[in-house]
């Protein structure tokens, strides 16, 4: 195993900078999630003064000459740590060809273990509001308000507030739930001089997360920090739906109709079911298609003498989350 012996700028020299040579590993399992620490080749490194053992800071390999069962493998120590100060690697957990895993205790080797780095400091956000573990629902046309700080880490775990700094709110929509670069701009925000900010937004379709995002930089006192990233739950933004005009009552077995519109209008040729409560459950009685204008005209007819529940209802989407109207009375005279 290689490291190096003096303090490494991951800035002027990104990327990885420690070498091990591994026998019979297979790195990560096929089909695996490689995020899955069990299910993978990695290092563990700790602080080196004084050195914790009871904790392990993962480092993912790549394995970058020779084959899977036989190569040489390159360790990025900065993934995982802060930008500053002293790191020990001190076990090797090899995941090997017949599925076991086998942890190697590196400290009773006669090579050089402790390694310094140097670059930009961890950003972060915190008080993220809503949290990443919420789910949000909101009406077309309604708001999701969004607070956090954000901050960079020193060596000491100490917090410091990134301050007057642009923030951009990111959406990924729920037809393509992976952040990779398709994402569409909302707003940007300027942090306070403490590093908060608040921001509200309106999402017009259903949001997988809204993401926060900070571009790497330098604070006016001179750190550098790296970007930071943080995330929403998932925003449900329900169809906009409501009710232009409607009968109050009609001669039993009399057709009227009842008109309405969605919004947006992006939902041409979907179908509104007009719903009647019978028998203590909502069932379909009529359906229409929503023109390219967003509007719609149902037919409705009283079965009886008597009076009867009814609402609109238009289906979920790819874009937006079913919704209901408010329930209306009619007459059948």
């Amino acid at each position: 195993m290689t490291v190096p012996s003096e303090p490494v700028d991951l800035e002027a020299s990104p990327g990885v900078i420690i070498r091990a040579h591994i026998v019979d590993s297979v790195g990560v399992i096929a089909g695996g999630d490689s995020d899955d620490y069990d299910a993978a080749t990695y290092l563990c490194s700790t602080e080196a003064n004084p050195p914790k053992y009871n904790s392990c800071g993962v480092i993912q390999g790549r394995r970058i000459s020779g084959t899977a069962q036989d190569g040489e493998w390159d360790f990025d120590p900065f993934r995982g740590q802060r930008a500053h100060g002293g790191w020990e690697v001190w076990a090797l957990q090899v995941l090997r060809l017949d599925g076991t895993r086998q942890r190697i205790d590196l400290r009773p080797l006669p090579v050089n273990r402790t390694f310094h780095t140097i670059g930009r400091f961890g950003t972060f956000f915190d008080r993220q509001s809503p949290l990443s573990n919420e789910n949000t629902t909101i009406t077309y046309g309604g708001t999701v308000t969004l607070r956090s700080r954000a901050y960079w880490i020193d060596e000491l775990v100490k917090r410091h507030p990134i301050g007057n700094r642009q923030v951009r709110i990111m959406q990924e929509d729920q037809t393509e739930p992976v952040i990779d670069g398709d994402e569409r701009l909302l707003t940007t925000v300027t942090t306070a001089a403490d590093g908060t900010l608040a921001v509200t937004v309106k999402p017009d379709r259903k949001a997988f997360r809204l993401y926060l995002v900070i571009d790497q930089g330098t604070t006016t006192d001179g750190f550098r920090y790296m970007d930071g990233i943080s995330w929403t739950g998932r925003v449900d933004v329900k169809v906009g739906l409501g009710i232009r005009s409607k009968p109050s009552s009609l001669p039993a077995g009399t057709v009227g109709y009842v008109e309405g519109n969605v919004v947006p209008a992006t939902h041409a040729g979907q179908n509104a079911y007009l719903q009647r409560y019978s028998g203590g459950a909502w069932k379909i009685v009529s359906s229409a298609k929503i023109r390219s204008s967003g509007r719609f005209t149902l037919a409705v007819q009283p079965p009886g003498k008597g009076t009867y529940r009814y609402r609109v209802y238009k289906a979920s989407d790819a874009l937006h989350v079913y919704n209901v109207t408010r329930e209306f009375t009619l007459a059948g005279k």
